[in-house]
C-alpha cells in the first residue's frame, strides 16, 4: 500500500465499502475487516467461488457470512483466492 497515492488508497476503500455493503456486511468491524482482506487477499476476493458461496449461503448477513469464512476457509482456499501469492 506504500506504492499507492493517498486519493488511490482512499478510492479503493471506498470502493471495497460499497462493494461490503452490497454483499450484507453492515458493522464497523465487518467494514474494516472486508476492506483489510481486499488489501491482503486481492481487490475481488468476495466474486471467486469459494468466498461468493458464503454471502450467497447468508442473503443480507455479510457480517455473518465474513465471519463464517475467515473461520472456515483453509489455507489452500486462501492460495485459490489469491492465485497462490499471499
Amino acid at each position: 500500500m506504500a506504492h499507492l497515492a493517498d486519493d488511490a488508497l482512499l478510492r479503493r476503500v471506498e470502493a471495497g465499502l460499497g462493494l461490503a455493503r452490497r454483499q450484507g456486511v453492515r458493522t464497523q468491524r465487518g467494514l474494516a475487516l472486508f476492506v483489510t482482506i481486499q488489501f491482503r487477499a486481492c481487490p475481488d476476493f468476495s466474486s471467486h467461488p469459494l468466498v461468493s458461496r458464503y454471502f450467497a449461503d447468508s442473503p443480507g448477513q455479510g457480517d455473518y457470512a465474513l465471519k463464517r469464512l475467515v473461520v472456515e476457509m483453509t489455507r489452500e482456499d486462501w492460495a485459490a483466492v489469491t492465485g497462490g501469492r499471499q
